[in-house]
């Protein structure tokens, strides 16, 4: 893993160290949210697009980084390192607003006014 970005041409500190701490933050967890995808979601066929979605989006963000880290911006990277605090700003807000409406709905559900995914005991975990 630490060879990628030489292998790739991303030969700056500053490359290297983002490039590496966005791969293992975010594809560490892979296991992670989808556990938690399949604790949300009830029924096989929704689990199965709900893996599917998350499989998507992790090779969406290769994508993107490969786009964003270009070799004309060497030895900075300095778009690439913006592109990044932004993305991982944007999941952590993203992150706190589903907290907070799952709280919510959970309120609603424990006093009965709501039924999630068609069960009355089901609850999202925080």
């Amino acid at each position: 893993m630490w060879s990628m970005p030489l292998v790739l041409g991303c030969v700056s500190g500053g490359a290297i160290f983002w490039r590496n701490s966005a791969d293992c933050r975010l594809q560490r967890k892979y296991p992670n949210r989808a556990g938690l995808a399949g604790k949300h979601v009830r029924g096989n066929w929704r689990r199965a697009f709900c893996s599917a979605l998350l499989i998507m989006g992790g090779g969406t963000g290769g994508i993107v980084c490969s786009l964003v880290f270009r070799s004309q911006d060497a030895p900075t990277y300095r778009p690439g390192i913006e592109a990044s605090i932004v993305a991982s700003a944007l999941i952590i807000i993203i992150a706190i607003i589903l907290m907070l409406q799952m709280y919510t709905v959970n309120k609603k559900a424990a006093t009965g006014a709501v039924v999630l995914e068609g069960l009355p005991s089901f609850r999202y975990t925080l």
